[in-house]
């Protein structure tokens, strides 16, 4: 069956709103993770338009450098502790073709392609994705990042109603840029 035609507006369009929906789930993912940590040590409250480049902050589930695998694999560990539903963390393979892998032109021009390379052995890689961007593609991806995004914001405001307040909260002062325990 002949593929249906998409132009450079609507790869385009597409493509932005699947990034879009992978940087909501990734802070989604922190936002629970920071409140299910706050139970057992502060967190910081940053007012990040006042602050500048060069702030020193502290590390918590917002801040810390871990990556999104890392991010699904820290909350599916706490779904699987009280026996719920987890994140298909196969996710984090389509995001990382779209940030590593390379989107290609077909000769018929669009839908375009996405592939993704392992890393180098023995001066050979693998081809480890390789998938035609086209209108079902692009709706499947959507629909599974929308599905992620939905079971992880449920768990936020399960858990918003179910634990107690935080701990003293720590503010980041942007004139003296020193953290402070705000009751």
């Amino acid at each position: 069956m002949p593929r249906a035609k998409m132009n450079a507006a609507e790869h385009s369009s597409n493509l932005g709103k699947l990034v879009h929906n992978f940087q909501s789930l990734e802070t989604w993912l922190r936002v629970v993770l920071l409140k299910l940590e706050s139970a057992q040590r502060p967190t910081s409250r940053l007012d990040f338009e006042s602050m500048t480049i060069g702030t020193m902050i502290s590390v918590d589930a917002l801040t810390d450098y871990s990556d999104l695998a890392t991010l699904c694999r820290r909350f599916n560990r706490h779904m699987e502790a009280k026996d719920a539903q987890i994140l298909n963390v196969s996710l984090v393979d389509i995001r990382d073709a779209i940030a590593h892998g390379r989107i290609l032109g077909t000769p018929n021009g669009f839908p375009l392609r996405l592939v993704k390379f392992s890393k180098p052995t023995s001066g050979q890689v693998k081809l480890v994705v390789n998938e035609i961007m086209d209108h079902n593609w692009f709706s499947l991806q959507l629909l599974r990042t929308h599905r992620a995004i939905e079971l992880v914001r449920a768990e936020a405001e399960h858990i918003a109603l179910a634990m107690p307040a935080p701990r003293a909260t720590q503010t980041l002062s942007p004139t003296s840029k020193s953290i402070k325990d705000v009751p």
